[in-house]
This record gives C-alpha cells, sequence and structure tokens, in this order.
C-alpha cells in the first residue's frame, strides 16, 4: 500500500467518522443514514475501478445551491447558528468527496472537518459523542502526519517529471519503508497524541465549564429538539397534536430507608413537583394561584445540614431520597409528599410554601444539582398544623396556649413577624372553586352521587362520604375515558376539559387529571393538580432511579377529612403502566450499563466546574503530600537499615570481602548487559536488519556474525566499509585493491548473501567453508601488516 493510497483511506476514515459524529450529536438519525451512505458510495464512485469524479461545474452548482438552501432553512427556522454552520459543513464534505481531489481539496476536507467536528462538540453532551471524538481524534492525527508523507512524495515526484526528458517516463519515487521506520512513525504519532493528552487534561483541570458560556452568543446554544413530553410547572390544554416521548435522563434518585438501599425494578413511586391550584378556561391553563402567591415562600440558604420544613412527627416511617438532577426543570425541586426535611451543599438559596408545599430554587440553574430530600412515607395525615409556625396562616386564631409547643419551629423568613400585621390564608376558598360552568357536568357529577346513593352541597366544607365520591369519580374517568398521546381536535369554543369529559374521551394524563379536579371541585372537594414524575426505571447497575422527560405525569390531591392531602392518579392503570414500563432482560442490561456510564461522563465530564476542580485540586495536593510523607518514610527507614546493618550483621572480614565481591559481580554483570544490548543494536545497523522482525533479527544476527568478524579483520588493514555502500560492491572494491590478501572477502560476502537473502540455513559445510576463509583472511591480513 502506498502513501498516498493510505492517506486517502485515512481521509476518508476521517471524514466519515466526523460525518457520522455530527449527526449523533444533532441526535439526527435521518442524518446519520444519509450521510454515512453518501460518505461510504463516494470511495467506490471516485476511488473504486475506473472511478472517475464529478465534474467541477457540477460540483460547484452543487456547492451553491446548498448554500442558498441552507440560508433558506436558516431564515425559516431560526437555527441556533451553530447548527446551521456544522449542517453546511457536513453538506460540503459530502460534495467534495464526490470529486476528483488534489492536495488542496484534502486540506480544505481536513479543515472542514475538524471545524464540523468543534461545532458537535459545542452541541453535544453525549457519550456516544464522546466515544466518536476519541476515534476520530486518532483518525485525524494519522491523517495528518500521513498528509506530510503524501507532500513530500508529491514533491520528489514533481522533481523527477521536471528532470526526465519527454520521451521518457519519469520514474515514480518508491519509498523505503522499514521496521524502523513504521517505528519511528508510531512513535512520533503516540508521542503527539500524549501531548495533546496531557494539554487537554491541563486544560480541563484548568479550566472549568462556565468560564466561557455566553462568549459565543448564539453560536453556544444546543441544538433545538422537537417538542416532547416532559415535566412543565404548568399546564396548558392544547388539543389537536401529537405528543412524542423523549428518552432524555432527567435526574437520578437513590432511595434509602435509614441508609439503607431501598430501590428495586419492582417498586415505583410518584415525584412531586409542581403544584397547581388555579385554572383559566380562558387561557386553558393551570397555573399556581393566587392564594397562594399572596404569601412571600420561605427563601432560606441551604448546608450540608438537614433544614426542617415541618414539625417532627411522632412514629412518621420517612424515606430518604438523593436526587441529581442532570437537566433544569424551570427552578422546580421534586420529592415525595410530604417533604420533611431538606439540605444540599450546591443550592444557595430555596424557596418553600407551607401551603401547598412546593419546594424550588430561588433561582433557576441550567446546570446540574445535587440535594437530599426526607419525606413521610405513611398514610396521609393533615399536616397544617406541622407545616405552620405560630405568626402564619390559621395559627393565628388558636389559642395561645395551644401554641406555645411551637415555639421552635423554624422562622420562616418573608412572613410579618407581628400579631398585626398576621395574613389569615383563606383556607375555605382555597382549592374549591369551580373550574368552569357547565349544566352539563353538574347532571354529570350528580348522576356519579346518585349511583353510590351519597349526596353532598357543593357549599359544604367537608363531608365524611368525600373519599367514597373520589374513587366513584375516578372509576367513572378509568372506565369512561382512553388514554391517548393523540389529542383530537377541541370543538370551537369548547373548554377542554368538557370536551374531554363528554366529546372526546380521549388524552392523556393531564386531561384525566383536569378532569377529575373538574369533577371534584363541582360537589365542593378541594383538589389541585400536582405535576412531576413516575419513577419506575431502576438502574441495576448503579443502583439508582433513572427519570426520563417521557416519565413525566400528572395526578391530583385531594382533600380527605382526617387525612389531608390524598394522591388520587385518575390515569387507567394498563395504559399508564405500559407506557412508563422500562424496558427487561438483556436490552435493560445494555441500557443500565450504557445510562450508568453516561451519567458518570456527564457529571465527571461535562459538568466539570469550579467546586469539583478545587475538590480534584485539593485531591491532589492531599496526594501528594501523603506520597511524599510515605517516600520520607520510606528513604528514612532505607537511611535508618544501612546505619544499623554493621551491628545487626557481624561479618568480619572474610564476610566484608564477599560483600564486595559479590557486589562488583552484580556491576560487573549489568555492565556487560547493557554493553551486549548495545553491541546487538551495532550489528543489526551494520547487518541492515532493521526492516526484519524482531525474531528473525535475533536469528540471522546470530548466523551472520562471521560477516562482522570480516569487517572487523578488514577494518584492521585500514580498509572500512561505508554505510551507504552494499556487501557486494564492498567486496568488488577490495579486490580490484589487493586481490591475493582479499581474496577470501568475496566468498565470504557470498555466502552473506546466500543466508541472508537467499534463505539458506548455516549449515555444517557452510560453517567449516566460514572458518576456512576467516583463518585465511585473518592470516593473509595479520602477514602483510607493517611491525611495530
Amino acid at each position: 500500500m502506498t502513501v498516498t493510497h493510505t492517506f486517502r483511506v485515512l481521509v476518508y476514515a476521517q471524514v466519515f467518522l466526523g460525518v457520522i459524529a455530527y449527526s449523533v450529536a444533532e441526535l439526527n438519525i435521518t442524518m446519520v443514514l444519509l450521510a454515512g451512505t453518501l460518505s461510504v458510495m463516494s470511495w467506490y464512485v471516485v476511488e473504486g475501478p475506473g472511478g472517475r469524479g464529478l465534474p467541477r461545474w457540477l460540483m460547484n452548482i452543487g456547492v451553491l445551491s446548498i448554500t442558498g438552501w441552507m440560508f433558506w432553512t436558516q431564515v425559516k427556522q431560526a437555527k441556533p447558528l451553530i447548527v446551521a454552520l456544522g449542517e453546511f459543513m457536513v453538506f460540503i464534505q459530502l460534495f467534495k468527496l464526490y470529486e476528483r481531489k488534489a492536495n488542496r481539496d484534502y486540506a480544505q476536507l481536513i479543515v472542514l472537518s475538524l471545524m464540523q467536528m468543534i461545532c458537535a462538540a459545542i452541541i453535544s453532551a453525549e457519550i456516544i459523542f464522546g466515544f466518536l471524538l476519541v476515534a476520530y481524534m486518532i483518525a485525524a492525527l494519522f491523517t495528518v502526519l500521513t498528509f506530510q508523507l503524501k507532500l513530500s512524495y508529491d514533491e520528489v515526484l514533481e522533481a523527477s517529471v521536471n528532470q526526465t526528458p519527454r520521451s521518457y517516463q519519469a520514474i515514480r519515487p518508491r519509498g523505503v519503508i522499514t521496521a524502523h521506520h513504521r517505528r519511528q512513525f508510531r512513535t512520533a504519532g503516540v508521542t503527539c497524541g500524549v501531548i495533546v493528552l496531557l494539554l487537554s487534561a491541563a486544560m480541563f483541570v484548568l479550566l472549568p465549564r462556565g468560564r466561557g458560556k455566553g462568549v459565543l452568543g448564539d453560536w453556544d446554544t444546543t441544538t433545538a429538539r422537537p417538542t416532547t413530553s416532559g415535566f412543565n410547572n404548568k399546564v396548558e390544554l392544547i388539543g389537536n397534536r401529537h405528543i412524542t416521548t423523549s428518552n432524555l435522563a432527567v435526574m437520578n434518585i437513590v432511595v434509602t430507608r435509614n441508609n439503607v438501599p431501598a430501590g428495586s425494578e419492582e417498586e415505583s413511586f410518584l415525584l412531586r413537583g409542581a403544584c397547581l391550584d388555579n385554572y383559566s378556561s380562558r387561557t386553558r391553563r393551570w397555573t399556581r394561584g393566587t392564594v397562594v402567591d399572596a404569601y412571600e415562600d420561605l427563601s432560606q440558604p441551604l448546608t450540608s445540614e438537614p433544614y426542617p420544613l415541618l414539625h417532627p412527627i411522632p412514629d412518621e416511617p420517612t424515606i430518604e431520597l438523593d436526587i441529581t438532577l442532570r437537566t433544569q426543570t424551570a427552578g422546580t425541586l421534586f420529592a415525595i409528599y410530604p417533604p420533611l426535611t431538606i439540605q444540599s451543599s450546591e443550592i444557595e438559596k430555596f424557596r418553600f410554601n407551607v401551603h401547598d408545599q412546593e419546594l424550588g430554587l430561588t433561582e433557576a440553574r441550567d446546570r446540574r444539582l445535587r440535594y437530599r430530600v426526607v419525606c413521610g412515607a405513611g398514610r396521609p395525615t393533615d399536616l397544617r398544623k406541622a407545616y405552620l409556625s405560630p405568626d402564619v396562616g390559621y395559627a393565628s386564631n388558636r389559642p395561645r396556649n395551644e401554641r406555645a409547643g411551637w415555639r421552635n419551629a423554624p422562622r420562616l423568613t418573608g412572613y410579618p413577624s407581628t400579631p398585626s400585621q398576621t395574613r389569615v390564608f383563606d383556607w375555605e376558598d382555597y382549592a374549591r372553586e369551580p373550574l368552569f360552568k357547565s349544566p352539563r357536568l353538574n347532571l354529570l357529577v350528580q348522576g356519579i352521587l346518585k349511583e353510590i346513593h351519597v349526596q353532598r352541597d357543593p357549599s359544604q366544607i367537608e363531608s365524611p362520604d368525600d373519599a367514597k365520591i373520589i374513587n366513584a369519580m375516578v372509576e367513572h374517568l378509568q372506565n369512561r375515558c382512553t388514554y391517548t398521546l393523540d389529542l383530537p381536535p377541541v370543538p370551537g369554543g369548547a373548554d377542554p376539559i368538557e370536551a374531554f369529559l363528554f366529546d372526546t374521551r380521549t388524552g392523556h394524563c393531564e386531561y384525566f387529571a383536569s378532569g377529575l379536579c373538574a369533577m371534584l371541585r363541582a360537589v365542593g372537594i378541594r383538589c389541585r393538580v400536582i405535576t412531576g414524575f413516575r419513577v419506575t426505571e431502576y438502574n441495576s447497575v448503579g443502583g439508582y432511579y433513572v427519570v426520563r422527560q417521557k416519565n413525566a405525569h400528572a395526578w391530583v390531591e385531594a382533600w380527605v377529612p382526617g387525612d389531608g392531602w390524598t394522591t388520587v392518579d385518575p390515569n387507567p392503570r394498563e395504559a399508564i403502566e405500559r407506557l412508563h414500563e422500562p424496558h427487561h432482560g438483556l436490552i435493560a442490561m445494555i441500557r443500565d450499563l450504557y445510562e450508568y456510564l453516561e451519567f458518570h461522563w456527564i457529571n465527571k465530564v461535562i459538568t466539570y466546574d469550579d467546586q469539583q476542580r478545587q475538590s480534584m485540586i485539593s485531591n491532589i495536593d492531599d496526594g501528594l503530600d501523603s506520597m511524599s510523607s510515605r517516600f520520607a518514610a520510606w528513604w528514612k527507614s532505607v537511611v535508618e537499615w544501612f546505619k544499623t546493618f554493621p551491628r545487626r550483621w557481624v561479618l568480619g572480614g572474610f564476610g566484608y570481602a564477599l560483600l564486595l565481591v559479590t557486589a562488583g559481580l552484580i556491576v560487573a554483570g549489568i555492565t556487560l548487559a547493557i554493553w551486549l544490548i548495545i553491541r546487538h543494536r551495532r550489528h543489526i545497523r551494520q547487518l541492515q536488519l532493521e526492516a526484519v522482525s524482531r525474531r528473525d533479527q535475533k536469528r540471522l544476527a546470530q548466523q551472520l556474525e562471521f560477516y562482522i568478524q570480516m569487517l572487523q579483520i578488514v577494518e584492521k588493514a585500514g580498509h572500512s566499509k561505508p554505510v551507504w555502500e552494499t556487501p557486494a560492491s564492498f567486496a568488488a572494491s577490495l579486490s580490484e585493491k589487493d586481490p591475493m590478501r582479499f581474496a577470501a572477502v568475496t566468498p565470504l560476502t557470498e555466502l552473506f548473501y546466500e543466508i541472508r537473502f537467499g534463505g539458506r540455513p548455516l549449515n555444517d559445510e557452510r560453517s567449516k567453508q566460514i572458518t576456512e576463509q576467516l583463518d585465511h583472511l585473518r592470516h593473509m591480513v595479520l602477514r602483510t601488516m607493517p611491525s611495530g
């Protein structure tokens, strides 16, 4: 394989890897298939038997067309600039692969490919892209090194063509590539790779993520993804669209009970996020109500110590969640209801409202966060007293002696501190207002109450039959409505919840939760929509749950007298389990391993920041200090051993002499070994065995030892063989100078050629001839050498 052919293969491999890597970075399977197929086909079209490149004029038209098309799509779709540039460079490379290429074209391909990979690295954080990037960098390194060899080859060829008469065909240069050259090339490649790796590691340690954020403006905007199911702290009911699911990981959760791992593939749970109690039929949107927003959230800094959110509840079983948020969730923090304590060393301030128990950040952050929340794991409990401090809410109306036991509760900043300023929470109207006026809805709920033989006045605050009513309405929804992600259009002017209950009767979890709330509030039962996640996927490799965008879910919290806020999921159980069911078997094992690697890739590499840098540098310092201490202790023990050696080992005069002789023999043995290695390498060069494999080198060096002896004898006569001269030419020159004296040189050289290149073994007959010829040469040279 020539240098030119090797270089072409490497260029195509580099471009192919780059195109595939960029397509993976955009998560565009269509681009992967299309670009991969076109790049592979280009090799056969251009480099295959009888291959010809496309005409230059056709290439120019293609480049201009793709430039215009990319500009039009950019104006129409308003893609991030870095994405548009990356796609433009991908298509330009695909066009250039189909043309006959000079060195300038190869250089353009290499540069375009490198720039495209920079774009891909900006928009992607996928671990599979990381693997492709490593493979790409190896291919690119050897491509650049081989390109230098090709440029030298082309210069020699051009010089040969210029110096050859027109009537003759120029001789193409043939590189003499030996095993020594290959080792040099590999050494150069490995050395360059190690230097780049060390520089990259140094830059990684010194420049954590976030230093250059925003410097490129819109360039560093990640690629836009299609609308998918996912968490939102607001619910907007819009019909006539298809909801797609996304496997993008949102968070990882380690579940423990009393510091004992509690997660398993069989256990699942609901993870509470936003609490929405207000619905607007005009905007068709669920939001957090003004009744709750009238009270400022608790805003407190967090530390590594647990921060209590309510008073301790005796004998309350708890569950601990260690949560790592991997993507932004609109500033919302998640927990199982009810949250009891929260702690984190990565969150500066958090917010918490005692009325709807919603957790969140005071400022949304776009990097990963870790926090620990302890939640109640028992049956529902009325926690109004436990959550409220003496100065807040209904506590102001309680007798003073009843509030005496609450004096040690955590102070909630932002709330009035004096009785005259105390604002009482309007509990009677909270989460009870009907969603909309509808005669059909009133007839429906009254019919359900009639079926279960219950009567309830909507103005009634609580009823002992509320739990029974809730179950009956959930059963009605599950039996009469169908779960789907393909939403039908809402009839013009109709409320989407009313259309769901009476017209379409199809929808996803947000519609089921909204429909149940409409029915419950129509009879005066408090309820609110909760958005969060249904956690089902357990990673057996890492021992944690993985929560993905597709696990986003909506359900209802309804007030049950005596029990408090109770979780109610009105969605059809079978449909929900089918939608959220994780894979099993071999696919699950591969998925768990890949997800585990991807999580650590993002956690340790992609989101590497100042905090992790300080921790890493601190660990390095501690490690160096520890290593220095261990080395100092070891050196001290060595010195102490030598000091006490004479006292512990009384050898006497003979013993010390024997020890000295032994040490001398060891030094002599080491010196001899080094000398033999140097001598062997020198003989390899003299016998021109660099291009031979190491196994054959050792065999031939032993068999051709006689030729080295011949050269040493001739050197004594004042004739040294130049490195550039062949053995045959050297033997001929000696014969011309003194035929009688150097008569044995020619037969010895012939034997050298037979063994070295003829593949003939060194048998007894040839050994005898070599011995006789060497003796004759030694006798003739020594006899004719001048004395003294």
